[in-house]
């Protein structure tokens, strides 16, 4: 095209070799500089302040004719004032990296990678708050459903520009290693910025709009009492706005001290909500189904927190809200903040967050009642009974239900839940005491435990006699000897008297038992050959006393010490003999 400067062709920037005077004066920008003072009559970039381009520049000198559209020329665009240097309004600074006229060091290291990063933690800022805040969810969620299109468009002006400028870097002559390096870099970047739009907004725009126009996506939980007006359930996903809810049902029903629980989980900010409002209430919380993450809040601001059988209570670190270590270390912590808080050991926590998302780890009631998250009571065999008199039966036989020693009879004998409950009702409309009730249900153990014992395994029996053992030497140590005969025959009193430790065995044992396959041979008695080896043995009253250990409850002081030393010689025989004389105790139907 004539006119034009011979080194411009095809581009308006002259290439930097061309200009005789590139380095200090020039700066890679005075040829196109002057192109466009030859072309529009101003300057066509601020930054060159009067008297920076040469008089020796070829296109100063005359070596090269450039059109003119102003009268000035390039004469008058040196005598006219400049911008001061370094200095660029905000919207040419912006346009100019858009064009990828800005050096590549600024566009790539500043707009392309430093504000990309930026934009990319403020995104997984955004999303990693509205998982784990204890505010309100529409704020976060309106600030997402704006701020990450607005993140994203930050980021493409910032890696168009970076790749624009690494084009303009390979026409000035750069290293193409560094050009490729840094479109590789550009790319990368890109493709990162629209996979995470894909995999972690998009998918969760629906469920922001519904949370800014306050509805739950995940739904809400469903409230119901019962018939009597005694118990709330709560079934279902805490969702926005149930917090708020049934704190208002709560207070419109002050005879309600019974929750159950049977919830996936839900929203933090409105179980804490929930939780602060039944603490320190006197409240049995009781799970009846599953119970896991927020809502194992709600359950640790129970008084008496118990589990029916089947029910699942689990913490479990959900998916992070972004592909970053930071955000999901972040989320990680604030979870385990708030699960100590509640109450939950510190053990616990770290166990259950190391696990992966995909993977949920389910504590069983023992590790549960040894973290003293369930409510474990004195005795293994007692419950927590409801302090109303007029409690109907059916709450009791629930009551029982959550004790896994009764649980565990209740599956081997069915039944006898129900047994049980019926005398703890009859105690107590006579105005029996608590305990009182309890040592009447606690009865049904002594007429199952028979048959347990003949059900038994030949090791679970051996169990039992060292178990019997020491609770009578106990009964005698702790000047209880009136106690040691009603312990032959398995007195529940009896066995109130002793050490804690010795009737948690006792209870552990009666759920192993309980366990046993069904036996279906017939009893077998000792024949004559049998009898005389045990009295060589233990002596010849030994088959009398081993025979009628069940029977012994009216045994004197004289007995009932020949009997310990019997139970402690039984034990130091050889196996076969050893099992022969356990035998002779408890091979009765």
């Amino acid at each position: 095209m004539p006119g034009r400067h011979p080194a411009a062709r095809g581009r308006r920037r002259l290439d930097r070799a061309a200009c005789p005077a590139r380095g200090a004066f020039c700066s890679g920008g005075v040829c196109s500089a002057a192109f466009a003072l030859g072309r529009t009559g101003r300057p066509a970039r601020p930054g060159h302040a009067e008297g920076k381009i040469p008089r020796e520049h070829p296109v100063i000198a005359g070596d090269a004719e450039l059109p003119r559209r102003s009268s000035g020329g390039i004469d008058a665009a040196l005598d006219a004032p400049a911008t001061p240097a370094g200095r660029r309004w905000p919207g040419r600074h912006i346009a100019a990296h858009w064009r990828g006229e800005l050096p590549l060091p600024l566009s790539f290291w500043i707009h392309g990678a430093l504000i990309g990063l930026l934009c990319s933690l403020s995104a997984g800022a955004l999303l990693t708050r509205i998982d784990i805040t204890d505010a309100p969810l529409r704020w976060p969620a309106l600030a997402a459903l704006f701020g990450w299109p607005l993140l994203l468009a930050i980021q493409a002006w910032g890696f168009v520009g970076a790749w624009r400028s690494a084009g303009a870097a390979n026409r000035d002559g750069r290293s193409a290693v560094w050009v490729h390096g840094c479109r590789l870099a550009v790319a990368a970047g890109a493709a990162g910025a629209l996979l995470s739009t894909g995999l972690h907004f998009l998918p969760r725009v629906p469920e922001f709009i519904r949370i800014v126009l306050g509805t739950d996506p995940r739904g809400q939980v469903m409230a119901t009492r019962s018939a009597d007006g005694h118990r709330l359930r709560l079934k279902g996903w805490l969702g926005i706005g149930d917090g708020a809810r049934v704190r208002q049902l709560i207070a419109g029903a002050p005879q309600v001290r019974l929750l159950e629980l049977d919830s996936p989980g839900g929203r933090f900010d409105e179980a804490l909500a929930l939780a602060d409002a039944l603490r320190g209430q006197g409240w049995t919380i009781r799970v009846r189904g599953t119970c896991r993450d927020a809502c194992t809040l709600v359950f640790m601001a129970g008084q008496v927190r118990q589990l029916l059988p089947g029910a699942e209570w689990s913490v479990h670190r959900p998916p992070a809200a972004v592909f970053n270590p930071l955000f999901t270390q972040i989320a990680k912590r604030e979870l385990a903040a708030r699960y100590r808080q509640a109450g939950l050991p510190d053990s616990l926590v770290k166990m259950s967050l190391a696990m992966p998302p995909a993977h949920r780890w389910t504590s069983t009631w023992g590790e549960l009642a040894a973290a003293g998250i369930v409510s474990t009571p004195p005795y293994p065999l007692d419950i927590d009974v409801p302090r109303r008199r007029d409690t109907p039966t059916t709450e009791l036989v629930e009551a029982l239900h959550t004790n896994p020693t009764w649980h565990a009879l209740e599956r081997r004998f069915p039944g006898s839940i129900a047994e049980a409950a019926q005398r703890m009702q009859a105690a107590r409309e006579r105005g029996a005491t608590d305990e009182v009730a309890l040592l009447m249900a606690q009865g049904v153990v002594e007429d199952l435990l028979p048959q347990l014992l003949f059900n038994a395994s030949p090791p679970l029996r051996e169990q039992y006699v060292a178990l019997l053992a020491q609770q009578i030497q106990a009964a005698r140590d702790g000047g209880l000897a009136r106690f040691a005969a009603s312990l032959l025959k398995g007195d529940s009193a009896a066995r109130r008297a002793l050490p804690v430790a010795l009737a948690v065995r006792e209870s552990v044992w009666l759920a192993d038992a309980a366990a046993e396959p069904v036996r279906q041979a017939p009893a077998r008695q000792a024949n004559t050959i049998e009898l005389e080896v045990v009295r060589r043995t233990l002596g010849a009253d030994a088959p009398a006393l081993l025979a009628g250990l069940r029977r012994a409850g009216e045994a004197n002081g004289r007995q009932v010490d020949r009997i310990a030393a019997l139970l402690s010689e039984v034990q130091r025989l050889p196996h076969a003999e050893r099992r022969l004389a356990i035998r002779l105790m408890f091979e009765r139907p």
